[in-house]
């Protein structure tokens, strides 16, 4: 038998991440109430050093494992306003220590020994906690100053009175030089933690104007450029040898980002992309390597999409998570582990465009995606504008797709889409809103008006495979130039008129599948057909109900059947082997078959997709 690894996939697969290019390419999954968590609204969160996350929310503390939460009953504030917020904190330090601030404002560290949160005395006005490199605790206040608890003391020293400050400290950052900065009321502040002498940077444009805002967040991107957000004032930056601020649109970016945003926080991830999480707008997600910013909304008709507006926090885990903690439907995560693939559904496409029952996907030289459905017509995606068209059947349009029911594509060598339809021929698509018809009525007529497969072998001759109509080579500009059906010589024609799949191999014969007749090769230098069909109790297919075919390199045809699982056929040997549920297939009926660059094959059934890894010997 042939040596394979069999790996089941119970979703509909259609992307790889790495292409992502639109919101629907993001997958969000939720933690919400229905899952355990105590309140919708989650302010804050951090992992522990054994890999717990905690999250803050109005009610309750909330420890999660992966799989079930347990609660601590500490209650956070959650106070967003257009130029403020009060938001509680759950923070983990560079020594695994865990740190809450709830809504009596003292901060707290976790004792994992009592189970127990231990207050830090001396401060009850905390507003934000960060440690830096040399494993100080920065303690930020609402009205009572700044404070730094040492590495090795117990006891926090303010570092800044009040009167230095003038109100709220809304967080705290390091900068690549070492120096510590503050965000603040319409001001930042920048610390030099060995000697404490304090700046005060008045953010101000490139034309010299000052920025009247509060500044809720602060970080450096690897570059080393200064990310500045604000309350109701959107997002800043400045590069590391300017002194001014500048908006994002200065940058080579493809999307604009709006400039009256409300930023809670921002994060830059392990791939360097930075995430601006918004009051009322959503999540933005500036991608520096593409020059891009994808922008992330709550959509009722899309599940995976974010799960509501107003996000007030954002954490990456250990694994490269990535958690959204919204105020009031719960968290909205990203694992890229989880979705190694990415789906186009009904919820992702506009309310005008159905995808429900795809027949044919294609891809053509523009890197436009098109869909062929049962019944819905051809749609077509770009990629590049997130574009949607739908082109259904018109009866005032001659010139309209000549049915809603596609049932095969091709891309030619000209990027003309050759489109098979069930009923309504062959359309060919060359021209902006234009379909040229081939059936038994037109110019250049076609006998077939179904049209089951289109194939073009390796000397670009174009072949169809039909309904009752037979094997036909079709030229557009000369019509059939020749046809092959069992009525004409049951000898040498083909076992069916009925072909669902063509392919062809490596010393130019045509393999044809059959509706219920098997599969069958097809000389075409002698123009004979050899058929092999089920014969109980002999080396043979396992079912002639035929939806799939693919030659690989090693000169094996792969044959997906409608109940009888995966078939290999070696030609050389002419020995069948078959591979069905019980050796590990998600369904006996495997609609198609696609190699990756790594020899594996993916085959589509009723079950989802299954991954099957031929190796490289018989035995």
């Amino acid at each position: 038998m042939y040596l394979y690894k069999l790996i089941s996939l119970g979703i509909l697969l259609l992307y790889p991440l790495t292409d992502s290019f639109s919101q629907s390419q993001i997958p969000f999954r939720q933690l919400s109430v229905k899952e355990g968590l105590s309140q919708n609204s989650a302010i804050s969160i951090a992992q522990d050093s054994t890999g717990y996350l905690w999250i803050a929310t109005q009610d309750g503390l909330n420890k999660y494992d992966g799989r079930k939460f347990s609660k601590f009953h500490f209650t956070f504030d959650d106070v967003t306003k257009p130029d403020y917020s009060n938001l509680g904190k759950v923070y983990s330090d560079k020594q695994g220590r865990l740190w809450i601030i709830p809504i009596d404002k003292v901060p707290y560290k976790f004792n994992p020994d009592s189970i127990a949160f231990e207050p830090l005395s001396g401060i009850d006005d905390a507003s934000v906690l960060f440690q830096d490199e040399s494993l100080n605790l920065w303690i930020g206040t609402y009205s009572s100053g700044l404070f730094c608890l040492g590495k090795d003391s117990e006891t926090p020293k303010q570092i800044m009175p009040p009167s230095e400050i003038l109100g709220v400290i809304f967080n705290i950052a390091q900068a690549p030089s070492g120096q510590i900065l503050l965000t603040t009321e319409a001001k930042i502040l920048e610390i030099d933690p060995k000697t404490t002498k304090v700046s005060t940077i008045v953010p101000k444009t490139m034309y010299d104007e000052p920025i009247r805002t509060n500044f809720s967040d602060i970080l450096f991107d690897e570059d080393g450029r200064q990310w500045v957000g604000t309350f109701g004032d959107g997002l800043y930056f400045r590069d590391k040898d300017q002194p001014f601020f500048q908006r994002i649109d200065r940058l080579p970016f493809t999307d604009p980002l709006p400039l009256q945003l409300n930023i809670l926080d921002l994060h830059l991830d392990k791939k360097g992309r930075l995430w601006v999480a918004t009051y009322g707008n959503g999540l933005y997600m500036i991608d520096f390597g593409q020059h891009k910013i994808t922008h992330f909304e709550a959509d009722k008709h899309n599940p995976r999409a974010l799960h509501y507006n107003d996000v007030l926090s954002i954490y990456e885990d250990s694994s490269g998570t990535l958690w959204f903690g919204t105020d009031g439907a719960g968290i909205s995560y990203y694992d890229e582990y989880l979705e190694k693939f990415n789906s186009l559904t009904d919820y992702q496409t506009p309310e005008n465009i159905s995808i429900e029952v795809v027949r044919s996907i294609a891809v053509d030289h523009d890197d436009a995606i098109w869909i062929g459905t049962s019944g819905k017509g051809l749609t077509q995606y770009e990629r590049a504008s997130n574009s949607w068209r739908t082109f259904t059947r018109d009866n005032r349009n001659g010139k309209s797709v000549s049915s809603n029911r596609i049932m095969s594509l091709l891309v030619d060598d000209k990027n003309g889409l050759w489109i098979g339809t069930q009923g309504g021929g062959l359309n060919i698509y060359e021209q902006e809103n234009r379909f040229d018809h081939y059936n038994d009525t037109s110019r250049i007529p076609l006998s077939a008006n179904t049209i089951w497969n289109i194939f073009k072998d390796k000397k670009n001759r174009i072949w169809l495979g039909t309904r009752e109509k037979g094997l036909i080579q079709f030229d557009k500009e000369k019509g059939e130039i020749k046809k092959y059906t069992s009525k004409i010589d049951s000898n040498r024609g083909p076992p069916s008129n009925n072909i669902r799949v063509i392919t062809d191999d490596d010393k130019g014969n045509l393999w044809i599948g059959t509706e219920a007749n098997g599969i069958a090769k097809f000389n075409m230098a002698e123009e004979k057909f050899t058929a092999h069909r089920k014969i109980e109790g002999s080396n043979s297919l396992s079912h002639d109900n035929i939806k799939s075919l693919y030659y690989d390199a090693k000169g094996i045809l792969w044959i997906g059947t409608n109940g009888g699982g995966l078939n290999a056929f070696d030609i050389v040997a002419q020995k069948f082997y078959s591979y069905t549920e019980e050796d590990g297939l998600a369904n006996n009926v495997i609609y198609g078959i696609l190699p990756d660059e790594e020899g594996n094959l993916w085959l589509s059934s009723n079950k989802g997709i299954s991954k099957f890894s031929p190796e490289t010997a018989w035995m």
